[in-house]
């Protein structure tokens, strides 16, 4: 075999090699993405099993080296919570939030396709959950604030596919750990109760779209 052929098919195969992470996601080494977000709390103790699915939004930044890629970012959801099921009718309408940051590392399957590839991730996020209620005490009007912060550990993955150059629809879940720390009520702005809190399970889910920069 000549040396000419011998570097085109050097060549060829490097530039396989350097497209391989563009064909599996973002072609740019920086993205952005917003998602419709889900998250769903599992486990014995009120802070999880009086909390119904939530629905809400994610956004992230994503530096994406090779096939492996790191993204961070806010989450947010709105969930409807039943504080004390026992008299469902005591608190008007209770309703609870999840948001904090997070961290994703992925690693991108290749599977021989220009316009879909799994990949697989983990999810760390530091959230907060925070429920507000109006009720009636000696006749007066009152606001209860409840909260405490936790952290889940996840593992999971999903789906990305090329809608062009520069925007991919990324579909994905992961499942995990969940555990926070003391639960504290206020009434009115002052801390009125805290209560230690068990650990449970969560899943997170979201369709988004990611644009290359």
């Amino acid at each position: 075999m000549s040396y000419a052929k011998r570097a085109l098919i050097a060549a060829i195969v490097a530039a396989g090699f350097a497209a391989q992470p563009a064909v599996a996601q973002s072609a740019q080494k920086w993205s952005l993405q917003a998602s419709l977000f889900s998250s769903t709390l599992f486990g014995d103790n009120p802070i999880f099993k009086n909390v119904d699915p939530g629905a809400g939004f994610e956004i992230q930044a994503r530096w994406t080296p090779s096939l492996f890629s790191l993204g961070a970012g806010f989450q947010w959801t709105t969930h409807k919570q039943n504080l004390l099921d026992s008299e469902p009718n005591v608190l008007d309408d209770p309703n609870t939030t999840l948001n904090g940051f997070f961290v994703e590392p992925r690693y991108v399957i290749l599977v021989g396709s220009n316009t879909v590839a799994p990949y697989l991730s983990g999810r760390v996020s530091f959230l907060r959950q925070t429920t507000t209620a109006q009720f009636s005490t000696a006749g007066e009007p009152a606001t209860l604030k409840a909260s405490a912060d936790g952290i889940n550990f996840n593992g999971g993955g999903g789906l990305l596919f090329r809608l062009g150059g520069r925007v991919n629809l990324d579909v994905g879940a992961t499942y995990g750990f969940s555990n926070f720390g003391d639960f504290v009520v206020e009434i009115d702005g002052q801390e009125r109760d805290r209560a230690s809190t068990s650990s449970g399970q969560n899943l997170a889910v979201r369709m988004g779209l990611a644009l290359g920069l």
